[in-house]
């Protein structure tokens, strides 16, 4: 991936408003978007496009974020895709879970677009090291 390639970014949340939200924040700062709405369907989705990061929520049916990110930490061609979650409940409790199944960074909702991006931007720095 080159220094000026466009990012291709997951986003997966099984709440249409909030998908489209994150989809249109996504769209306004240049990104390639492919989107799923639960983990499963993230994992399928992610195997074909190979996405440079995915912005997944924690709470969804079928397969949760924390599930997903499992998965694709497991994944031999997914395992260094940097995962960032959202989330409406941001316990350390939860935040500590999260980040012991594999997630590089984690946000609470409703979020700051601009911390959302300077994250999307520090874990593809990161990703891009290894």
């Amino acid at each position: 991936m080159s220094g000026d390639a466009v990012l291709k970014v997951l986003a997966v949340d099984d709440e249409p408003i909030l998908l489209a939200t994150l989809v249109d924040f996504l769209q306004m700062y240049g990104f390639e978007i492919v989107v799923a709405t639960n983990g499963e369907e993230a994992l399928a989705v992610a195997r074909q496009a190979l996405p440079d990061i995915v912005i997944m929520d924690v709470v969804m049916p079928v397969m949760g974020g924390f599930e997903a990110v499992k998965c694709f930490k497991a994944d031999e061609s997914l395992k260094f895709t940097p995962v960032i979650l959202l989330t409406g409940r941001d316990s350390p409790e939860e935040i500590v879970y999260g980040l012991s199944q594999g997630a590089d960074d984690y946000l609470s909702k409703p979020f700051e677009e601009r911390e959302l991006h300077a994250r999307i931007q520090a874990a593809v720095r990161t990703r891009r090291i290894y």
